[in-house]
This record gives C-alpha cells, structure tokens and sequence, in this order.
C-alpha cells in the first residue's frame, strides 16, 4: 500500500496537478511550481509537504529552476522478519541500513517532462518493534553544480521500503548528465548511493 505524507504547501502559491507517470503514482499528484524557486532555493527556502509523520523539503535551482517538485511517495515493501533473513541480520549489529537500489526513472528525459527519484532501503533494529526517525536526503548535480535537493524527514519501523519524488522538469532544463545521490541516515549510521539519468 503507497503512504502519503501530508499535502503540498507553495511557498509561492501555485499549485499544479501532476498526472502519474507509472502503476506507483496511483493517485495525482499536487505539485508547486517552481518559477522562480531558484532564487528562493538559493536563499534557504522551498517547496514543503508537510504531514503527520514526517515532512519534504527542498527546492530547485540553477539548472532545474522553473521545474516543481511533486508528492513524496513511499511504500513498505518487506517486513521486519524479512528484511532480517535477507540480510542476515543480527540483533548484536545494532541499527543497520542498506540502501538496496537508488535510480532516475526514465534515465533519460526530456526538458519539460518528469523524472522520479527512487530509492530502496532496508532498516533494521535490534526490536522490530522499535520506531526510528530516519532522514532521505536527494541530491542533483550538474557539472559538480547543485541544482535539486530534498529531505523527507519519516518515523519507520525496521523493514524494507521504497519512496519516490517525481520532479518535473523546466522546459528550458539543460541538456547533460545529471547525477543522482540518495542518502539515509537513522540513529546515527548512514550509508548512501549514487546513480544519474541524462536529459537530452
């Protein structure tokens, strides 16, 4: 079952709808558009979703201004025994995280159309039951040059997930290989993974 966390909130108050671009983004998604969050971006501020449990932050710039951030989406894909037996996990090991994939989906783009950030995680702990406050921070560069970032802030339990956040990109994006770097962190460990798709 996807989980949605909260409702977008435009800092700039413009809202869009997103159609979903695959069976995962079963719903529409609200997005803010990002004319001008460049500059709000560079200034330390953003598009936000905030919810219950958590929250997204981020913002677009330099290459990517213009472009708008959509819904954080997440799922549980394996529970807390399976996650366990596939990674051979022992309770002496303490919180553990493996980032089990991370990618761009399509890998290639075009400008004005949308990519979505994935990343697949386990999380585990010593009590399956216990709940952790994790961080997935989502970093986009071009040219060494930042040009996208978010983090959505989420309690989990030990388990499996998946979490995506589709970005449309602006009309004008420029062409290049952008790469992609996912981050986790929760109780003090971290671990990360990088991947890239090209718009052309």
């Amino acid at each position: 079952m996807i989980m949605r966390i909260g409702r977008p909130l435009a800092l700039l108050a413009v809202l869009v709808l997103v159609l979903p671009s695959c069976a995962f983004l079963k719903e529409h998604q609200k997005a803010v558009m990002g004319a001008g969050l460049g500059a709000v971006a560079g200034a330390g501020l953003g598009y936000a979703i905030k919810g219950k449990k958590g929250a997204l932050v981020g913002g677009l710039l330099g290459a990517l201004a213009g472009g708008a951030i959509g819904e954080y989406l997440h799922r549980r894909d394996k529970t807390a025994q399976q996650t366990y037996q596939e990674h051979r996990y022992r309770p002496t090991q303490g919180v553990r995280i493996e980032l089990v994939g991370a990618g761009a989906n399509p890998s290639t783009v075009s400008p004005g159309a949308q990519v979505v950030l994935e990343a697949t995680y386990a999380l585990m702990a010593p009590n399956a039951g216990q709940e952790l406050q994790v961080s997935e921070t989502r970093l986009v560069t071009l040219n060494g040059a930042k040009v996208a970032e978010t983090t959505a802030n989420v309690a989990r339990m030990p388990g499996t997930y998946t979490s995506k956040v589709p970005i449309t990109l602006p009309p004008n994006a420029t062409p290049g290989t952008y790469r992609y770097i996912v981050s986790i962190q929760a109780a003090g460990q971290a671990t990360q993974l990088e991947s890239a798709f090209v718009v052309q």
